[in-house]
């Protein structure tokens, strides 16, 4: 995806916009790949997932695509019902990453807007249920405002959206494989419908029951002791996370009426891709978090690193793990890893890195170093470095890598 083809098919949005009647005038933010508009109003149209859909169809068929992109977006800048009583029927949840709310969240605050509000429900640590006004060609997402507007909180309406989404879901799953099931909805709620436990827990599977949704018309789910059914979760997966409109590839668990975060044991031939998937989607989220922190502490002069995300595979073992960097003089935002490499700069080459153990034995030993910044992916700021007697301590462990 060149900046030039980006650049082009942000013209082709736009110019359709125009000629359907948006009234605002359009500037391209190249760095966010969107839209936004000039003057008081505050709007973005962000343009990824449609690009994505756009280049992966067949050239025949991207014109109507774009066609349907820009009638969904004229018709949801019609706006909502005033009246809680009139949108109730139309009013479905909307299952995403859990980024997805946060990230918006750190992109108004960037811009000084702390007002906002995009309320959601967390489920499983990783993903977000939130609300969604449903019309026929688009896709309105509720916000705090909205909900005050119409006098209701966030519980009442969302018991009134999983009623409605409910009555839509008699339809069932399509069976992939022995104990694998597929969502044959395709309606852009399919992920939606794991807040539908008792749908879920109808279906008999080995173990607990595992869910995945790797993109808006996919769920997938099979049992978590089903080691065949795994391996054919993992695949599916695999490919449907390349389709456009992406969301996440964290498998989870069913366990109690509660959805909590799912890895295989390792002795499972899907282990490690299901390792990769978490690390690729923790990694993707992470580095546009890092990016807009970043960003933000530019404009406040703030000289404050913001580490990544990274990943190593064990040549022995095989076995991945993610790791962040921890450098001596550097304050430093660290994202939750698996393994923390802690380097000190002054240090000879060959011994620049004094320590590398895991993030639970760093925090055992140091962990009032570690400040949690109570935001998703989860970070803490480290504005201080441990002694040479605390790096002692730590190295007490033996070294996963």
């Amino acid at each position: 995806m060149t900046p030039v083809r980006r650049q082009k098919f942000a013209r082709l949005v736009a110019a359709g916009l125009r000629k359907a009647g948006e009234p605002l005038e359009l500037r391209y933010d190249p760095a966010q790949f969107r839209l936004v508009s000039e003057g008081d109003e505050s709007l973005q149209v962000n343009l990824a997932n449609t690009y994505r859909e756009y280049l992966a169809a067949p050239s025949a068929e991207r014109k109507s695509i774009l066609s349907r992109f820009i009638r969904s977006w004229i018709e949801g800048r019609k706006g909502v019902p005033d009246e809680f009583e009139d949108a109730a029927y139309d009013l479905l949840p909307g299952v995403r990453s859990r980024s997805t709310y946060e990230l918006l969240k750190l992109q108004m605050e960037g811009r000084g807007e702390t007002g906002f509000r995009w309320p959601y429900r967390v489920v499983a640590d990783h993903y977000g249920a939130g609300l969604v006004y449903d019309l026929p060609h688009a896709m309105s997402q509720i916000n705090g405002q909205q909900l005050t507007r119409w006098g209701v909180d966030f519980d009442e309406a969302m018991d009134v959206a999983l009623a409605n989404l409910r009555k839509i879901s008699e339809q069932g799953f399509a069976r992939l494989a022995p104990g694998v099931w597929r969502s044959a909805w395709r309606d852009n709620y399919d992920p939606s419908r794991l807040l539908l436990v008792d749908l879920i827990a109808a279906h008999e599977v080995d173990g607990d029951p595992v869910v995945m949704v790797p993109n808006r018309d996919t769920l997938l789910l099979t049992g978590s002791e089903d080691e065949a059914g795994l391996g054919i979760m993992a695949a599916a997966a695999e490919a449907a996370a390349r389709q456009p409109r992406p969301i996440h590839t964290m498998p989870i668990r069913l366990e109690f009426g509660s959805w909590t975060p799912f890895l295989p044991p390792k002795k499972l031939p899907a282990y490690l891709r299901f390792k990769q998937m978490m690390i690729n989607s923790l990694g993707q989220d992470y580095e546009e978090q890092r990016a807009l922190l970043t960003t933000t502490h530019q404009k406040q002069s703030e000289d404050i690193f913001v580490a990544s995300y990274s990943a190593m595979r064990n040549t022995r073992t095989g076995e991945l793990a993610s790791f962040c960097t921890w450098t001596r003089g550097v304050d430093s935002l660290l994202p939750r890893t698996d393994l923390i490499h802690l380097v000190d700069l002054e240090r000879p080459d060959g011994q620049k890195v004094v320590a590398s153990v895991s993030w639970e034995r760093v925090e055992e030993i140091v962990g009032d170093l570690l400040e949690p910044l109570g935001i998703y992916p989860e970070r803490h700021r480290a504005r201080d470095f441990p002694s040479e007697e605390q790096i002692k301590s730590i190295k007490a462990e033996r070294s996963l890598t």
